[in-house]
């Protein structure tokens, strides 16, 4: 198993060890890096970058797929679609939309909130506009 020694709250070395017992002072780190964070009196590591953006992007396209689409690239795809109107309206407001919870994340993954404050915080699909 991946083990981290933590140091001033901040991962300074992984080893890979059989259990967490075979050297005091290890914490089990499955999928954090040297430099990540580590909250000692909680017990849990800071997200990393790349965990909020695979959350922001599962929101996107999870959000696509409950509108029949593949994902947020094909539901965006549609903005250009000259052939049926409602078609292209409704894949600019995903691009709109796309484009305001891509600018909130960029700062909210500089403030490193928790997941459901994050994604509370997202702005909404508004397709009742849209027509």
């Amino acid at each position: 198993m991946r083990a981290a020694f933590i140091a001033n709250g901040i991962v300074i070395n992984i080893v890979e060890v059989k259990q967490l017992a075979a050297m005091a002072g290890l914490v089990a780190c499955p999928n954090n890096n040297i430099g990540d964070k580590y909250d000692a009196e909680t017990g849990t590591f800071e997200l990393t970058d790349s965990e909020y953006k695979a959350v922001i992007q599962n929101v996107l396209d999870d959000t696509a797929k409950q509108h029949g689409y593949d994902n947020i690239i094909t539901a965006c795809s549609y903005s250009s679609e000259p052939a049926v109107q409602s078609y292209q309206v409704e894949g600019q407001a995903f691009m709109t939309w796309r484009a305001a919870v891509l600018a909130y994340a960029t700062s909210a993954i500089i403030a490193k909130p928790s997941i459901d404050v994050l994604i509370s915080n997202l702005p909404v699909l508004d397709l009742t506009s849209q027509a």
